[in-house]
């Protein structure tokens, strides 16, 4: 199992970095000007993943990780709390969303998750050939948290300001 951490506040306003345990940086998260994208770029300045919206007010956001289908998650507010599809063969996201405490299962098998301790969290990846699918999947679920929680405008639109 391979842990990433994330110690900062989740922001897409300025990148900011992803560490392995040992705190050597691994990843950088960067958004354009308006926040319609979000790419995962190593430290070598590749692109390892990209989420965008799936047309102008959406609802919708597409992650394509290099090597690996698209896959789509749907964003539902609930009254109470967020709810998460996923549509890609296999993938299914369990657990806290709003928390940031939850699994990603692909097939039956846990590939990944995310805790939030105490303002620092931890990624886990428990399959070296998913780490930038759940990287991704989780960078997702987070950025739409915080556009609907007004902290940003741009990629969730309208989904922002329908979801407040």
């Amino acid at each position: 199992m391979k842990k990433l951490i994330l110690k900062e506040k989740f922001s897409f306003k300025k990148p900011f970095r992803i560490t392995d345990e040992n705190g050597t940086e691994l990843y950088q998260i960067e958004s354009n000007m308006l926040g319609t994208k979000v790419s995962i770029v190593d430290m070598n300045g590749q692109e390892v993943a990209l989420i965008e919206p799936k047309g102008v007010v959406s609802f919708r956001f597409v992650l394509t990780v290099e090597g690996d289908e698209p896959i789509i998650i749907k964003h539902k507010q609930g009254l109470v709390k967020s709810q998460y599809e996923i549509e890609c063969q296999g993938i299914e996201v369990i657990g806290d969303f709003w928390g940031l405490n939850f699994a990603i299962v692909r097939n039956g098998e846990k590939i990944g998750a995310i805790k939030n301790r105490l303002g620092r969290y931890e990624i886990e990846v428990n399959q070296e050939t998913c780490e930038f699918v759940v990287l991704a999947t989780v960078v997702a679920i987070t950025y739409i948290n915080t556009a609907n929680a007004g902290v940003i405008g741009g990629i969730a639109g309208g989904a922002a300001a329908g979801a407040r």
